[in-house]
């Protein structure tokens, strides 16, 4: 420790006739303390006379004294507090001759025991055990010995000792070995674990927490205020189980994670200790819920506390406060039952849940298989096995009870899609295939009904085989559309899919715009054509377990197919720490490849970011250092979304004298000279004490950034609500394009970053590029179409999108990129079910500022991926051709069924032989079941078919016929009896044959630009 003390000392003595002293003084101390103790003390001492009968005399005394000092000082002070814990019974009394291991032991070492009214135990109550002697710190309590005759339904929870909870109790539910827990009433099982102390302030200081419960909120201000598990006999009656539904909480944080979040970095965010899970699958449990706020733009997470296991043979309920849901709907309630015996996979140090839903679908997963054109809502189930390969495996049929995955969401009704009488949307809903990367329709039943708690709102019950990725579609209304052509199908009067539509196209633009997406970069490629065939890629995205891009790859034939991620990524760990998140994927190659294109892409919304390269390939292997890892620590990503912090809004720029344009308008640009002002509204509790404009050229790291500050001026008769706004500077308008944003501080030091804004600036250099559009020539009606565009830039970076145009029409366009090398991007187009074979004129536009660059074009031909005939008709299967006979779909499946009981199929090939009836002479007369993939294979005139067959004996009687070769000829459908054959009339009135037609595989075609347009 060193202090140093300074005085100085000025005296002034003024004498006229008679004298008159006049004394300042002065005295200034400073301390500065370290491990010793050093005082130096200056002293300053000056005296001034001043005469006026001709004398002046001035004095100065300086002293100075220094003492040096050397201590050891050491001081400790430890906070303490209490603990207790309970057994009670369900009648909620005292059951004493329980013990308890407590770890850490805040005597020292591991653990400790505490006996009731034994060991330890500093309470005199039977059934209650107290120690009065820990500092502050999060236990683990455990019920080590149960009392005699007693069951323990929970034994395990974690309490933290903090200043919020200096005395806290942790209860234990027993009951005894004859209690009939089927019928028990709504009951708290195992107390929650507390809060740790870092988790509470992070969730009370950054998260705003609050305790949501039916009407009531409250700002969480304990440690110990989880809410608990609630459980309910599984025998009791439903009224019982809706109380224990409506007597649970969910807590509200002022957060928000990105779509797609691996769901292992929201728990970890959260920071929930193990919940104990009640042990009896005699009992239904209700458990917490933890929820982001709502946001009209925002997906929300759902996410339950982790718990020690899953309990074979119990049900599990999640539900969430309505109030929590954002405009757009979310999930109300969550619901499973596990098969009694099943367990988990491996050993997990948890289990839980985590849903997202949204009011799209990510783009990273995409909507092939989806027929409607509006979405309602995206939700996704998570859990621990999918994530990390250990836990309840929830996605495995033979461990749910049938039919019991049950979702219960809600939907906002909308004037704008089809509805039924209840003005709810009539809406289908999909779950997503992993095997075939599409959405599907079947084996998912769902109700709607309007909601009878919010009059803007509808409620549908979902039950599907298990949990997984759902969505629900509707239908837009075609009234507002202009009118089209013949047999035209109007299209979305919103963002997926037009304004209207002309001659079954649908036009206008991709849904509502969004942010800069995380840039990412290409690390390194390892690849091998001779023996292992294939590459190893590793790509990073910025940000901290940030979600893994999109990697494809492209090849000379111009095939493109996407990349996986690798079962090994050593990088996870890193992930959580580092500030760019990196990925390894694989992808297979051919043989004799002389080059391959990589890119990886992530779209947020309509701005996107990619990285590609070209791979050349000049022997067996190599592994080409793209860049290098140096790169990986340059930025962190500054995104913060919380309520309490201030709200900015309403961000606009203005050209000069122009109109100002919302920032998340598109394709918006300027010229580099041009005077440009920025402005934004923001909320906020307290006085903003500063607002800076920051500004980066497109392509560089945000933390690059430059900034100016803005001017702060109070909205007139709107309180807590202040104008900001700047000009930029034009030293900060650098081509290609600038990423803009506002970042705000207010008085209580609380900080909020805007979303990122991409504009346009046009450069002075030549605007040389390049396009070109892969696209197939058919395409079966009602499915989607997507194109893939490349653009080649060889100069100096450009920006801008790429538009899809059929029949004249804008029917896509593409989010902004920074174009620089090749730029490989995804277009997509729904294409309209009509009732005829239908051609379009189609190309590809890339868009650079004031500049368009078209692609020649090319005729899609659009058919019926089904028709339909009526059984009594002889069914002429033939292929689907163009003007030039040349096919262009073939019939790939004939399928029929049939539900009455005393009717029996019999089909007929062309030429002439039974296929399938009841006599011998037919080549499959009985159920195809268990045969290899329950189908059989048969010959006629050399052409191999595959046929399914229910046989007669199924409820439901069906028939599919395959074949890898078109199915042509007049085929012979019929229904046979006992008595022989049934009317025709009656057959064409109750059964129909259905023809399903596939395109021929072929390469995509490619059209090149030409010229601008």
């Amino acid at each position: 420790m060193t202090d140093t003390t300074t005085r100085s000392t000025t005296k002034v003595l003024l004498e006229l006739l008679g004298l008159t002293d006049n004394t300042a003084k002065k005295s200034t101390r400073s301390l500065t303390e370290s491990l010793g103790v050093t005082d130096i003390i200056t002293k300053t001492t000056t005296l001034s006379f001043t005469e006026r009968l001709g004398m002046r005399d001035q004095v100065v005394v300086t002293v100075t004294k220094s003492l040096t000092e050397n201590l050891s000082i050491t001081d400790s002070i430890l906070f303490k507090g209490g603990l207790r814990a309970e057994a009670r019974d369900i009648s909620d009394a005292l059951i004493g001759g329980a013990s308890y291991t407590i770890s850490p032991n805040p005597l020292g070492g591991s653990s400790l025991v505490v006996v009731d009214n034994g060991a330890n135990d500093n309470d005199a109550t039977v059934g209650r055990i107290a120690f009065t002697s820990f500092t502050f710190g999060t236990y683990s309590i455990t019920m080590t010995t149960v009392p005699a005759g007693y069951n323990v339904l929970g034994n395990s929870t974690a309490q933290e000792v903090h200043s919020t909870n200096l005395n806290g109790t942790s209860m234990f539910r027993v009951a005894t070995q004859s209690t009939n827990l089927s019928l028990i009433p709504p009951t708290v099982i195992t107390e929650a674990p507390s809060l740790n102390a870092t988790t509470y302030n992070t969730w009370t200081s950054s998260f705003a927490a609050a305790i949501v419960n039916q009407t009531s909120t409250n700002t969480m201000n304990a440690v110990n205020q989880l809410p608990h598990i609630i459980s309910v006999g599984n025998a009791t009656s439903q009224s019982q189980t809706d109380n224990a539904i409506l007597k649970q909480a969910s807590i509200r944080l002022s957060t928000s994670f990105t779509s797609q979040t691996n769901p292992n970095t929201i728990v970890n965010t959260l920071g929930v200790l193990n919940y104990s899970m009640p042990t009896s699958s005699n009992t239904t449990s209700v458990l917490p819920t933890f929820v982001t706020a709502p946001s009209a733009s925002l997906p929300q997470h759902i996410v339950t506390p982790p718990v020690d296991k899953i309990t074979p043979g119990q049900k599990v309920i999640i539900p969430v406060e309505t109030s929590l849901i954002p405009s757009y709907g979310g999930l109300r309630e969550l619901s499973i039952e596990s098969l009694d015996g099943k367990t988990s996979v491996g050993t997990a140090k948890n289990d839980w849940f985590v849903v997202e839903t949204n009011s799209d679908v990510p783009s990273s997963i995409g909507k092939t298989g989806i027929n409607q054109t509006n979405i309602n809502l995206f939700v996704e189930v998570k859990y621990k096995y999918e994530a990390d390969g250990v836990g309840f495996n929830w996605g495995d049929t033979n461990n749910v009870k049938s039919q019991t995955a049950t979702l219960k969401l809600r939907v906002a009704k909308s004037t704008n899609v089809i509805s039924d009488s209840n003005g709810c949307p009539v809406m289908t809903t999909y779950s997503f295939n992993t095997a075939t990367n599409r959405w599907d329709a079947t084996n998912i039943v769902s109700t709607t009904t309007p909601s009878s708690s919010d009059a803007n709102s509808c409620d549908i019950e979902v039950k599907a085989q298990h949990f997984s990725r759902f969505s629900l579609a509707s239908t837009p209304k075609s009234s507002s559309t202009p009118s089209a052509g013949p047999g035209a199908s109007a299209g979305d009067s919103g963002g997926r899919g037009g304004s209207g539509s002309i001659a079954g196209v649908a036009t206008g633009t991709v849904g509502a715009p969004g942010t800069v997406a995380n840039p990412i970069i290409l690390y390194q490629a390892t690849y091998d054509t001779c023996d292992k065939n294939m590459v190893r890629i590793i790509a990073g995205v910025y940000g901290s377990e940030a979600p893994p891009p999109h990697v494809k790859i492209r090849t000379p034939d111009r095939e493109i197919y996407s990349a996986t991620l690798a079962k090994d990524q050593p990088y996870l760990e890193h992930n959580k720490i580092l500030q760019v998140s990196r990925y390894i994927y694989e992808a297979p190659l051919t043989k004799d490849l002389k080059y391959f294109v990589i890119t990886a892409e992530q779209v947020n919304g309509r701005i996107a970011t990619s990285a590609s390269y070209l791979v050349n390939v000049y022997g067996c292997s190599e592994t080409i250092i793209i860049n290098p890892m140096t790169d990986l620590e340059k930025i962190r990503i500054d995104t913060i979304i919380e309520e309490g912090r201030p709200n900015i809004f309403d961000i606009k720029f203005q050209v000069g004298n122009n109109k100002p344009v919302s920032a998340t308008a598109v394709n918006q640009f300027i010229q580099g000279n041009e005077l440009v002002k920025v402005t934004g509204i923001v909320d906020s509790q307290t006085d903003l004490r500063r607002a800076e404009l920051r500004v980066v050229t497109g392509g560089n790291n945000y933390t690059d950034y430059a900034a100016v500050k803005m001017d702060i001026a109070p909205l007139t008769g709107v309180p807590n609500t202040y104008f900001v706004s700047a000009e930029l500077p034009t030293s900060f308008l650098q081509a290609p394009a600038i990423i803009y944003w506002i970042h705000v501080v207010n008085q209580e030091e609380k900080i909020q970053a805007s979303e990122k804004y991409y504009l346009g600036v046009k450069p002075t250099y030549p605007l040389d590029a390049r396009l070109e559009l892969d696209t197939p020539t058919a395409k079966s009606q009602g499915s989607v179409l997507r194109p893939s565009a490349y653009v080649y830039n060889e100069g100096k970076p450009l920006f801008g999108s790429v538009s899809l145009i059929v029949n004249g029409k804008t029917v896509h366009t593409s989010t902004e990129y920074v174009f620089k090398g090749i730029t490989a991007i995804d277009l997509i187009w729904d294409v309209p079910e009509l009732d005829s074979q239908t051609s379009y004129d189609i190309k590809a536009r890339l868009n650079l500022y004031d500049k368009q660059i078209d692609t020649t074009s090319t005729m899609v031909n659009t058919f019926e991926s089904t028709k339909s005939y009526p059984i009594s008709d002889v069914i002429n299967v033939q292929s689907i051709t163009d003007e030039q006979q040349k096919i262009v779909a073939r019939a790939g499946l004939l399928y029929s069924s049939d539900a009455n009981p005393t009717t029996h199929y019999r089909v007929v090939s062309p030429d002439g032989k039974c296929v399938i009836g009841s006599t011998d002479s037919c080549l499959v007369n009985h159920s195809t079941l268990g045969k290899r993939g329950n189908a059989e294979s048969i010959e006629i005139n050399g052409q191999i078919f595959r046929v399914r067959y229910s046989g007669q004996d199924s409820p439901l009687e069906r028939f599919s016929i395959t074949s890898v070769d078109p199915i042509v000829g007049n085929w012979h459908v019929s229904l046979e009896s006992d008595t022989g054959l049934i009317p025709d009339a009656q057959a064409s009135e109750n059964t129909q044959v259905k023809v399903k037609y596939r395109t021929l595989f072929a390469k995509p075609i490619t059209l090149s630009s030409v010229q601008d347009s």
